[in-house]
């Protein structure tokens, strides 16, 4: 996924949302893979995807706020 910044305005937002989708998602697979058995390898493997949805959320999350501090700079 491209970095928010490479967007216009309100690709943060959008790209925001999916990072939050996805996150869920992998943290969803996980908990279902766990109840199933998985072996510890796999499990450690989607936990590892899970954080670095989670990393990427947070960028996302950054990058959202900045935009909106920026557009309420240009407001004022």
């Amino acid at each position: 996924m491209p970095g928010c910044g490479a967007r216009a305005s309100g690709g943060c937002q959008s790209d925001l949302e999916h990072a939050q989708k996805a996150m869920q998602q992998q943290w969803y697979d996980l908990v279902i893979a766990e109840q199933q058995g998985s072996s510890l390898d796999v499990l450690e493997n989607m936990y590892d995807s899970y954080i670095l949805l989670a990393e990427e959320y947070n960028r996302c999350y950054e990058a959202s706020q900045q935009e909106n501090q920026a557009d309420l700079i240009h407001v004022a």
